[in-house]
């Protein structure tokens, strides 16, 4: 239940973001906003499952969520041009 919500929580943050006719966030902020979100939907549904001593640890998934997102955002800045690229000459 931990992994759905948070699951479902960053992938429509990301969705969104993506979508915006404007970014401001590129990849690298999309990632962390994303990280960012899975960590509060896991957190939401401990708080709601267990209790509230989950908030013992939001500090250290906050840092964690931007070490994560950082890396995240960063392969995929990395690694969209070449995909571009091959799905471009795959549909040629």
């Amino acid at each position: 239940m931990l992994s759905l919500c948070g699951g479902v929580l960053s992938t429509l943050v990301m969705y969104l973001l993506l979508k915006c006719k404007k970014p401001f966030f590129g990849y690298l902020g999309v990632g962390i906003a994303g990280a960012f979100m899975h960590n509060l939907g896991q957190f939401a549904a401990a708080y709601l499952f267990v209790s509230d001593a989950v908030f013992a640890y939001f500090p250290v998934l906050c840092g964690l969520a931007l070490l994560t997102g950082g890396v995240t955002g960063l392969v995929n800045y990395i690694l969209m041009d070449t995909l571009k690229r091959v799905m471009k000459n795959h549909s040629d």
